[in-house]
């Protein structure tokens, strides 16, 4: 499990296919250090972790498959109010310079 803010991500998850096709927010971490890459929010976190565009990016980042994902299932939280801490999460850990 990985706290951050109030919220507890279940993870660390090494495989995409691990993480549920469920709404939530998701955490892509570092393998080297541990830093947190990317904060989003999404309505099927399995199927944009599969499909994301950022893939690259990440391998460019930490190395080729050098990250894993947590994440925190928030099926009955309104789409508006998910994206919203999704955003205060990440402005959070890029104000103290968290985010890599």
């Amino acid at each position: 499990m990985i706290k951050l803010g109030d919220r507890l991500f279940k993870g660390p998850y090494h495989s995409i296919k691990d993480i549920k096709n469920k709404k939530g927010i998701y955490l892509v971490l570092r393998y080297a250090d541990d830093a947190i890459i990317e904060v989003n929010s999404s309505s099927n976190i399995q199927m944009e972790l599969k499909d994301n565009s950022k893939i690259s990016q990440w391998d460019h980042i930490c190395g080729f498959g050098q990250y894993y994902f947590a994440a925190v299932y928030l099926q009955d939280m309104p789409i508006l109010e998910r994206i919203s801490l999704a955003n205060d999460l990440r402005s959070a850990l890029t104000a103290y310079g968290l985010v890599a």
